[in-house]
Parts: C-alpha cells; structure tokens; sequence
C-alpha cells in the first residue's frame, strides 16, 4: 500500500504519452533547475555583499559609503526581489533579468574598487556560470556581449578620465585579456550546455521511471500530485491491485508475471487523460490521481481499464490467460483535505475489494468528517445520490 505520507515536490507527467518524459516531466525537470539556480544565486549575492564588505575594511583609501551602499542594495535585493517578485518569472526570464540587474551592479563595484584593475572583475565570469545551466546559447553570449559593452563603455572611459595620459585604445588594450577570458568562458559553457542538460534530464528521468512498466515512480507521483494538490482543484484517487499475481508467477514464471505487470501499465495509461497521473507503486499495485474527477467519474475510468485489459489477454504458448485487477477509490475533497487522507481512503477501499473477492472497484464513501477507523458503509448504500450495484460494493475501513 502507499506509505500515506509520501510526499515529495516535483512536477508533472503526461501518462498518456508513450514517453511521458517527453511532454512534462520535463516541467519537473525545470523547477528542479529553478530550486538549484535560486539557492545558488542567493548564495552568491551573498557571498558577494560580505567580500564587497571586507574589501571595504581592509582595504584604504576606498569610498567606503558607497561601497557599504552597494553591499547594502544586494542584501536587500536578495532578500526581496529575488525570491518574491523574480519569483513570479519564468527561468529564462529571471535568468536573463538577474543578470542584466547582476551585471550593472558589479559594473558598479568596479568603479569604486580600480576599475580595470579591480579584484572583482571575476565576477563577470561568475555571472555566466551561475546562470548557464539554465540559459541558452543565445543568452549566454548576450550576456557576455553586455559585460563586454559594460567595461568598453564605462570602465575604459573611467580609466581614461583618471589617467589623462591614457589613450582610449591603451586603456582598452589592458582589458583584451579579461574580455577574451570571458568569451572563452561563455563559449565553454554554451557549447557544452546541451549536454550538460541531456545528462541531467538522464538523471532525472532513471531516478523517477518505474523501469518494469516506463510509468512514472512514487517519488515522482507523489511530488507531482502535491504540487497540483496545492491548486486546491477537485481529483480522485484510483488504487489500482493486479489478482493474482503469485499464482501467475507460481505457474507460467515470472517473466509471465511481468508481461502481465507492463499489460496493466498499458490499460492504466491508455484510460488516462492528458492531465491525469499515474504510477506505479511496487509490486502489483499502481496509483492512479484523477483530476476533476468524482468518484463516479474514478469508476468510469476503472471500467476503461477493464475493456483494455479484456481486449489484450496474455497469450502463453497459444493459451490466453485473462487480466483482472482491484481497485480502491477515494476523492477530494470529501473523503480527505490532504493527498495522505485520501490516499488512506483509497487504500482501505482497495483492501476491501480485495477481501470481497477479484476484479472489484470499491469506493470509500464516507459522508462525515469521522476518522477511516470508524466510518463504514455497507453494499448498496447511495454515494452522491446514486446507488451502485452490490458487485461493485461500497467500501468499509480495513479492520
């Protein structure tokens, strides 16, 4: 059964789809790289602000104020900003203003602590590698062509105002390194990101496939789930158990046993919609969230997955041995207010098919707010003003 408090905080999948990793696993993928592109800017602005800080103590004859000014402006900027309005963005969007904002203020620094010669003039670089993870090629290199314009616009006519006795094309001579040094480093990671990317999505997608069935895995159900549970919208949970998995082992082996598992993989799948999600458990029983569905729509669904599986029967050895699976329902909001309760619900439904007998949907259809242990309805009691028929009995709570 599930383990009623596995709840993670990952994105979406599209069951339906042959490859669901094509279509919105990859949004999971996305707030993966958003989480790690946040903490690690945050932790960057910070690092930042204390040895623009430092540098102001230990350093003499520096505009200090200014200095503690800037300093200043990035804690704040961290603080507010960066989670709760950029928050908001999509990363490419965010990626892309945060550095243009990031880029402007270590221009800033720069002036106060030498100019070309600054001590932190590497943080140009350190803007490109924090956001290359997440940026294209185009980006990256807009990125460095605004560094490049920066220093070429600002720094080099400060350099020649200080030092009249510097030429433009001298002053600008001293920052070739350091510009190519930046191209070098921009082309290094727009180059080599697209497989970075396609290494991460490999990691991503073996840590959250279920590698019998391809189906998504608890982990990534129950993160996916959570997050769309957030919306508050109405759903059903779907408890799904193959009959007699042992006995198939026990008698035509086990790679039987798996085909049977990878058949009722399909028929959950190919029942489900778009905006569906499904997974498997472990085992032979698999999960199935429903979204603005009721319970009656969950039997609807069940009985999907039944044509499917009647029509696709495993054929051993030219003998055709029939699929049969049990099921639990429970909905939202009615049966539970966290994805946990009605997954209780949905569970003890299930354990009453299967003590009732094979091939069962059993709904929990309790009206009243009491705990599992003490709600019960009996066979052919109404659930949302319609009466199912006794095969397909009303659950009661596992004693």
């Amino acid at each position: 059964m599930v383990p009623p408090d596995s709840v993670g905080a990952l994105g979406t999948a599209n069951p339906t789809s042959p490859d669901w990793a094509r279509s919105s696993a990859f949004s999971a993928i996305e707030r993966e790289r958003f989480a790690a592109y946040s903490a690690l800017m945050r932790n960057l602005h910070w690092l930042a602000s204390v040895l623009v800080l430092l540098y102001s103590v230990l350093t003499p004859d520096t505009n200090r104020p200014w200095l503690w000014s800037l300093a200043a402006l990035m804690m704040v900027y961290t603080l507010t900003l960066h989670s709760r309005l950029l928050g908001r963005l999509s990363l490419g969007v965010r990626v892309w203003l945060e550095a243009v904002l990031d880029l402007a203020w270590i221009t800033a620094v720069l002036l106060s602590t030498g100019g070309a010669h600054s001590p932190f003039f590497f943080l140009y670089t350190i803007v490109l590698y924090a956001g290359s993870p997440s940026s294209t090629r185009a980006s990256l290199y807009g990125k460095a062509a605004l560094a490049t314009a920066l220093i070429l616009g600002i720094l080099v006519p400060l350099e020649v105002r200080r030092h009249p006795a510097t030429q433009w094309g001298e002053a600008a001579g001293d920052l070739t390194w350091p510009i190519v040094g930046l191209w070098l480093i921009a082309y290094f990671f727009a180059e080599t990101g697209p497989l970075r990317a396609s290494v991460h999505r490999s990691l991503f997608l073996a840590a959250h496939t279920d590698e019998l069935t391809g189906l998504p895995n608890l982990r990534f159900f129950t993160g996916a789930a959570d997050l769309r549970n957030s919306l508050g919208a109405p759903y059903s949970i779907v408890m799904v158990d193959a009959d007699d998995l042992k006995g198939v082992n026990d008698t035509y082996g086990h790679a039987t046993g798996s085909e049977l598992l990878k058949t009722i993989a399909d028929a959950i799948r190919s029942a489900a919609r778009g905006d569906d999600l499904c997974s498997r458990v472990g085992g032979d029983e698999f999960i199935v969230r429903l979204a603005g569905t009721s319970d009656q729509g969950a039997l609807s669904y069940c009985r999907r997955v039944r044509g499917y599986l009647r029509e696709h029967p495993l054929r051993i050895e030219g003998t055709e041995v029939a699929i049969s699976v049990s099921t639990g329902i429970a909905a939202f909001p009615q049966d539970g207010k966290t994805l946990s309760e009605v997954t209780q619900c949905a569970d003890a439904a299930l354990y009453r098919s299967k003590q009732s007998g094979r091939s069962l949907d059993s709904v929990w259809a309790a009206k009243s707010t009491a705990p599992i242990e003490s709600a019960s309805y009996r066979v052919g009691d109404s659930v949302g003003g319609e009466l199912f028929s006794p095969i397909r009995p009303i659950s009661t709570p596992r004693k």
